[in-house]
């Protein structure tokens, strides 16, 4: 890569089947962790290829070898072709942000509705993706069909993405000072702190941390959010 002449990025590809994450670094700037993705939300086809939750699980253990320069790939971006619904376009977007994975559009840029062009330019979600930090999601809370994943961004915010996998909708009243986050050497008391709370998809702002959400979250879909700690 040195005597190209050139910048590059160097990618690996042998679809994780000798865990490129364990050795890559130094090698490679990211290496794909999974067999190629399908345009499917959940499912195997016969010769491997994933849908998109089968390719985040397989993502739920690799947060410790990401950072900058050295990235978890998941393969490219399934958003905007056929066989995804717009929510499910949405939780694809939302994951990869989350997992701080590279974001190469995979869809016919030709030809692209207004509704899957604004996913794709989602700066806010982008961001998310492309903090600085260089954090790997980690998956928080797995309840089954309901899923919690936390992201550490700098600045001390956080982004959490609420990921509903059911085929109904996910509705609950979810009380921050519920749960407190403790991971390596973060631990954050909701009790004891304030976060504003920023829905990155519906562009509005809940009230804090200090006052409990409504979750009304579709089939398949997400809210993700992002926590700014208020100074009092």
């Amino acid at each position: 890569m040195k005597v190209c002449g050139r910048p590059i990025v160097f990618s690996i590809c042998e679809w994780g089947e000798n865990k490129p994450w364990e050795w890559g670094k130094g090698i490679g700037h990211l290496w794909r962790t999974t067999p190629d993705i399908r345009n499917i939300y959940d499912g195997q086809l016969n010769w491997g290829g994933l849908g998109i939750v089968n390719i985040i699980d397989k993502e739920v253990n690799l947060w410790q070898y990401a950072g900058p320069g050295h990235w978890n790939d998941p393969d490219m971006l399934e958003v905007g072709n056929p066989g995804l619904t717009w929510d499910e376009n949405v939780t694809h977007f939302s994951m990869w942000a989350m997992l701080a994975a590279p974001l190469m559009s995979g869809n016919d840029l030709r030809n692209m509705p207004e509704d899957v062009k604004k996913i794709l330019t989602n700066k806010e979600v982008i961001a998310i993706d492309q903090d600085k930090l260089g954090n790997q999601a980690i998956k928080f809370l797995d309840m089954g069909d309901h899923e919690i994943w936390v992201k550490f961004l700098q600045n001390n915010e956080i982004a959490i993405c609420f990921m509903n996998r059911a085929e109904t909708v996910w509705q609950e009243k979810y009380d921050w000072t519920w749960q407190n986050i403790y991971h390596e050497d973060v631990a954050i008391k909701f009790k004891e702190k304030e976060f504003s709370v920023r829905d990155l998809w519906g562009q509005n702002n809940y009230k804090s941390t200090k006052t409990p959400i409504d979750l009304n979250i579709p089939n398949h879909g997400v809210l993700l959010v992002k926590l700014t700690s208020v100074i009092n």
